[in-house]
């Protein structure tokens, strides 16, 4: 790759975890428990519903771990999939500016072909950690299978 190309994927990666950063409105806050020895169970949902609300008033959103990871690799994967496709319209302009030289054709479509191949990677590697973390998550029953003996004989 160009030293130009380079530094274009340099600059990108540092206005992606700038805006990572500065733009979601996300607060990660530990959680308040109702088994906490010091508090009763009364004080301790109280706290929660108190502290809720102040996080909603100025304009945060809790959320917690799981919520957090998910909105990261969701980012990444915003910020990747958008570099793919500055590289297949890098390599469509190379190609379009090589004039008939063959080597200039090869190394676009070696761009175009490596972009692709990279983008099938990413939706696959997504679409994996997708299904593995579903089945995980729901212990492999689904949302609406049932989880004891039905009634219904049938």
């Amino acid at each position: 790759m160009s030293n130009a190309v380079k530094k274009i994927i340099y600059n990108l990666s540092k206005v992606s975890a700038l805006l990572i950063l500065f733009l979601t409105h996300q607060a990660w806050a530990q959680e308040i428990t109702t088994d906490n020895p010091l508090l009763g169970e009364k004080s301790a949902l109280r706290m929660q519903r108190i502290s809720a609300y102040f996080a909603q008033l100025i304009g945060f959103n809790v959320v917690s771990l799981p919520g957090v990871i998910a909105l990261i690799v969701v980012a990444v994967l915003s910020i990747l999939s958008i570099l793919f496709l500055g590289l297949v319209f890098y390599g469509g302009y190379k190609w379009m500016m090589a004039r008939g030289n063959e080597r200039e054709v090869e190394e676009a479509r070696a761009i175009i072909r490596q972009a692709i191949i990279g983008l099938i990677v990413l939706l696959s590697s997504y679409a994996i950690g997708y299904f593995v973390l579903y089945f995980v998550l729901t212990g492999g029953a689904g949302e609406g299978a049932p989880v004891g003996p039905t009634d219904n004989p049938f």
